[in-house]
């Protein structure tokens, strides 16, 4: 799993442990989520948002700069990033040209959480 609280993200176990952390490469994360195999952190700094595809250690592969908005959330469905903006309350649609991976098996679930 993957949490995110500015300035760090970290990579927990299914228990809460943490795994791995890193720096995040903006000022206030304000948005997460895994796309296999990178990250995509929204950055929601009021002077200068932007939104950043990262490797699992915190190296970024882009940045793309959102000038004027505030990106609050983050999602990936597969072909597109999606991202609302805190200033004005779009959503928006970004096409990222991205390497197919094969999905990895994550083996028999051993748990269940409420």
């Amino acid at each position: 799993m993957w949490y995110a609280y500015s300035p760090w993200v970290y990579r927990l176990t299914v228990n809460g442990s943490v795994v791995a952390s890193f720096r995040t490469p903006g000022v206030t994360v304000a948005g997460l989520c895994y796309d296999a195999p990178y990250l995509w952190l929204a950055d929601g700094a009021a002077a200068a948002g932007a939104v950043y595809q990262v490797t699992t250690n915190g190296s970024v592969v882009t940045s793309i700069p959102r000038s004027g908005q505030r990106p609050y959330g983050v999602s990936w469905d597969g072909k597109y990033v999606w991202y609302t903006d805190y200033a004005n309350n779009w959503v928006y649609r970004m096409t990222v040209a991205m390497t197919p991976v094969t999905p990895a098996s994550f083996g028999r679930i051993k748990a269940t959480y409420r």
